[in-house]
């Protein structure tokens, strides 16, 4: 059976931008007890997922996205960049394509990856997703259940 893990990531103190940790927290408790199937929600992506990806078949990042028509819903497949003589740059800034290729690079194989977004209006300093994104969360979630 595949193992397949979500990461929804995103800063939950600036409105839209919690999209993602919004849908994986609601994915987590849907998805609780099913073994085949790992979420985690975090305020940013950090090198320690890498261990995570290396050890799945199939991956899904969900996050905000902050151009385009808000409300909108967009599932993309990340490949990692080719490998290189330098080393990668890992700062506070982490990409998902970066994350893949931390895995292949130090674990030696990465995920079939996906990142699934959601357009949001409003990344100002507050709590609270616009209207847009509220209403966009239900067919975010469903793109993430039928991605699965």
């Amino acid at each position: 059976m595949p193992r397949t893990l979500i990461i929804g990531y995103g800063n939950t103190l600036r409105r839209d931008d919690a999209a993602g940790v919004i849908a994986a927290e609601t994915l987590q408790r849907e998805l609780e007890g099913q073994a085949r199937v790992r979420v985690v929600a975090r305020h940013q992506l950090t090198p320690e997922l890498a261990a995570d990806l290396a050890e799945s078949d199939r991956a899904l990042f969900i996050d905000a996205a902050a151009k385009g028509e808000p409300g909108t819903i967009s599932l993309q497949r990340i490949t990692p960049p080719p490998p290189s003589s330098s080393p990668l740059e890992i700062g506070h800034n982490l990409t998902p394509a970066t994350l893949l290729a931390l895995a292949r690079d130090i674990y030696g194989s990465h995920p079939s990856t996906w990142i699934l977004t959601v357009t949001g209006r409003d990344f100002d300093l507050q709590q609270g997703i616009s209207t847009d994104v509220r209403d966009a969360l239900p067919k975010l979630l469903d793109r993430a259940r039928r991605w699965m």
